[in-house]
């Protein structure tokens, strides 16, 4: 997972560590049930080296004193990104066929002598990691450093704001790294709008939002977007002018709200343009394709608002099920059980 401002995050599929995970060099395996508290050791970069785990080989209730039950604080060394920059000035689109990309030579790592070459993939992580991506076709020294020449589909997409470059050495050992697209910056400004708060005075409700620069540099004027959420769907209440907003400074705006059931919308404040990343949850509502039910359910014609996109669907015969298929190693379910807010969280390992 990575984030320039620390607010929009881009993530990869897959699991970063399971039971699996915590084995020696010597062979000896231990498959602990509880892995928490994960903390990392950087280097003077603030590339992650190693990762520290509190493990436990029962559930946390069921560790009592004077017990059987182990715990064990664990240090997993991880493999250091390399770093790598991507020289081309221009910026790079889908259809961009070659770039230039530069693997620095750093005390322990000789690109020159140990790349395998013809194992390295470069692009897009959507595809990288599924072995797709551009190709290396030539390389020539810089130094001690190595200049690598990629060919072929990037798979650019609009949540990319880095390529990643993965590959191994000669000797069969990961090289990975990941090299900022041009034109974009850790320090860029980012507007980011703090939860709106609704306000009632002599019978009249106002909304209330604020606007912050969590960047290092002065925005550019931009535009607030106003979204209210009811049972007839999103909605756009008002689009409000940003004036440029230097970094760690805010711009508070409010309007009368006259949505007769406004206690019971969902409103939120989005920046007109703006490219975030995708976040940790992908939200469905059961109308999905990718949820498929199975026994009597029935749609409600007349939901409540606390459902997503106004979709209700119920059944009251024991055995029904639904089924949801994704990609991730963790899904959560909303719905009311005999007219309480339920809410059910479930970690599914992907099994390949």
């Amino acid at each position: 997972m990575r984030s320039l401002d620390g607010v929009h995050w881009k993530n990869e599929e897959g699991l970063p560590y399971d039971a699996s995970s915590t084995y020696y060099t010597d062979g000896t395996k231990n498959e602990w049930y509880k892995f928490e508290r994960p903390k990392v050791l950087q280097d003077e970069i603030g590339r992650a080296t190693h990762l520290s785990l509190a493990l436990l080989d029962t559930a946390k209730g069921s560790d009592k004193g004077n017990d059987l039950h182990r715990s064990k604080n664990m240090i997993l060394p991880l493999v250091v990104e390399r770093c790598v920059t991507i020289l081309d000035e221009h910026p790079i689109t889908a259809k961009t066929k070659t770039i230039a990309v530069r693997i620095e030579a750093e005390a322990d790592f000789h690109p020159q002598k140990e790349i395998d070459l013809a194992s390295l993939r470069f692009g897009s992580d959507s595809f990288v990691n599924k072995g797709r991506g551009c190709r290396a076709i030539r390389s020539h020294l810089d130094g001690e450093n190595l200049i690598v020449h990629f060919e072929g589909q990037n798979g650019l997409n609009r949540f990319d704001f880095d390529f990643k470059l993965l590959g191994q050495t000669k000797e069969g050992d990961l090289v990975i790294g990941y090299a900022l697209l041009p034109g974009k910056s850790p320090t860029a400004a980012s507007l980011f709008a703090l939860p709106v708060q609704v306000k009632e005075l002599d019978a009249v409700k106002t909304l209330e939002g604020v606007i912050e620069n969590i960047g290092l540099e002065d925005s550019e004027p931009a535009q607030a977007v106003v979204m209210e959420h009811s049972q007839a769907g999103w909605k756009t209440l008002k689009r409000f002018p940003l004036p440029a907003i230097k970094p760690y400074e805010n711009n508070t705006l409010s309007m009368i709200l006259d949505h007769p059931d406004a206690d019971d919308c969902e409103y939120e404040i989005r920046i007109a343009g703006q490219q975030t990343c995708e976040g940790f949850w992908r939200k469905v509502d059961d109308t999905d394709p990718s949820v498929e039910f199975t026994g009597n359910w029935g749609s409600c014609a007349d939901p409540g608002p606390q459902y997503y996109m106004n979709n209700e669907r119920i059944t009251e015969t024991v055995g029904d099920s639904v089924q949801f298929a994704f990609f991730g190693s963790k899904a959560r379910a909303y719905g009311t059980l005999a007219d309480a807010f339920a809410f059910e969280s479930i970690t599914h390992p992907i099994q390949d």
